[in-house]
């Protein structure tokens, strides 16, 4: 009973995970005018959850020239400004 309770919250922390990527993938790309395909966001998001993660952080600011900080409001310093 024990093995399939585990994999039963393994299974609910995975969709609640996919559907949290797929609301924020989407809404970045409507925010900084991003175009998809079909459902890319869908797809991506069940597949690659860690490469859409990564993604969508390259594509909201300049990891280079501003490095993240923690406990900050954006996870980068006040003054970088959106690369977008």
């Amino acid at each position: 009973v024990l093995d399939s309770l585990d994999d039963l919250l393994h299974l609910i922390f995975f969709l609640f995970t996919v559907v949290i990527l797929i609301r924020v993938r989407r809404q970045v790309r409507e925010k900084y005018g991003i175009p998809a395909q079909g459902n890319e966001d869908v797809c991506c998001s069940c597949f690659c959850p860690c490469f859409v993660a990564a993604q969508m952080l390259r594509h909201t600011t300049d990891y280079d020239t501003y490095p993240s900080t923690c406990c900050t409001e954006t996870g980068i310093p006040p003054h970088a400004p959106s690369i977008v």
